[in-house]
């Protein structure tokens, strides 16, 4: 599978590859713009192995890994819950003993010890973006964007609960979270555009994302039989 991006990025459904059903949202939305970047049967033969959850923190994918997992029938894998039970530490933790660096290294590794099985794979917001890592899951299975505007995820990183275990928040005040997630937003947008799907919880039916994993997994299984 190609790591190229086809992500338009642009305004207006007239310059967006997107189905009209979902149009490419516009930048003066103020959502992020984000398309359905490969068709299903662009998909190559046998793919996807494992389904790789990407996006923002505080986007949902831990919430809708496990729906997924429990729906399709599939083993489910946390990249953050397995490193913190590997290591018997917790994100925070080992952020403050190995900094943001020394994390990504661990993380990276992590990702490489996953069985690929055909596994819901949750991962960190900042994982796709490090390294070679998209360019992996890309070549091990198929990739989602879960897509959520960013104000709406600056609300839910202001509550305590969502702060405590993200390190990138510890030195960033309330007042300054909006400014945060933008910015940090931006720069990882290249990195989540090149997904094959891009789901937008708050717009669309988890139906949605579910049929369409429904289809890869059952291409998959047909494939393998001829």
């Amino acid at each position: 599978m190609s790591a190229s991006p086809t992500a338009c990025g642009k305004s207006g459904p007239e310059s967006c590859p997107a189905p009209a059903t979902n149009p490419c949202p516009g930048q003066d939305t103020g959502r992020v713009p984000c398309c359905k970047v490969r068709a299903k049967d662009e998909q190559q033969p046998g793919s996807p192995k494992n389904l790789y959850l990407v996006g923002f923190m505080a986007c949902g994918k831990s919430h809708l890994g496990k729906q997924l997992a429990l729906q399709l029938h599939r083993p489910l894998q946390d990249t953050d819950a397995g490193i913190e039970e590997s290591l018997g530490m917790l994100i925070p933790e080992i952020f403050a003993l190995r900094g943001e660096a020394g994390f990504r290294e661990i993380e990276s590794r992590f990702l490489r010890q996953l069985p690929v099985n055909g596994s819901i794979v949750v991962t960190g917001g900042g994982l796709p973006c490090f390294g070679d890592n998209l360019e992996y899951m890309h070549q091990t299975g198929a990739v989602v964007y879960i897509q959520v505007e960013a104000g709406i995820l600056s609300s839910r990183l202001q509550e305590r609960q969502n702060r405590e275990q993200r390190p990138l928040l510890q030195n960033v005040a309330l007042a300054e979270t909006l400014d945060f997630v933008q910015t940090k937003l931006k720069e990882r947008l290249a990195f989540y555009q090149q997904a094959d799907f891009c789901f937008r919880p708050q717009e669309e039916d988890f139906s949605v994302l579910y049929q369409w994993a429904e289809e890869l997994f059952s291409h998959t299984k047909q494939t393998k039989k001829e």
